[in-house]
C-alpha cells in the first residue's frame, strides 16, 4: 500500500480526497491547530509545532494529485475536455465583450476629437 509522509507519520493513501481542517479553538498561545480531514487515523497539524497548516497543506495537496493520477486517463481526457471547452466558451464571450467595448472606446475617442475640432474652431 503506497504512503505519504505526515510530519514523520506514514499514513496510507485512501480513496477520499483530503483537506485541511481548522479548530475554531486556538492553543492557549493563540496559535491555529487542526486535522487533514479525509485521512485515515488521527492526522493533527499545529502552528505552534513542525508539522504546521503550511505542511499539512503540502501533504493535502500531494495527496489529491495522487488520487487523481489513479483515475483512468480516458476520464481525465473526458474532463481535461470539458475543462477546455468552458475555457474556449468563456475565452469566446470575452473576446467578443472586448469587441465591443473596443468599438464604444473608438467612438468615444472620435467624439472627444470631433468637440475639441469645434472647440479649436471657435
Amino acid at each position: 500500500m503506497e504512503t505519504i509522509n505526515c510530519g514523520g507519520k506514514e499514513v496510507p493513501h485512501n480513496t477520499v480526497p483530503w483537506r485541511i481542517a481548522t479548530n475554531r479553538h486556538t492553543n492557549f498561545d493563540g496559535s491555529s491547530w487542526g486535522w487533514i480531514d479525509g485521512a485515515p487515523g488521527h492526522i493533527c497539524w499545529s502552528n505552534d509545532k513542525s508539522f504546521n497548516r503550511a505542511k499539512a497543506g503540502a501533504v493535502v495537496a500531494a495527496h489529491n494529485q495522487w488520487l487523481e493520477e489513479q483515475r483512468p486517463i480516458a476520464l481525465r481526457i473526458v474532463d481535461a475536455t470539458e475543462a477546455a471547452n468552458k475555457a474556449r466558451e468563456r475565452s469566446e464571450a470575452a473576446r467578443i465583450e472586448y469587441d465591443k467595448r473596443a468599438i464604444d472606446l473608438d467612438n468615444a475617442l472620435a467624439e472627444v476629437a470631433r468637440l475639441e475640432s469645434l472647440r479649436d474652431e471657435s
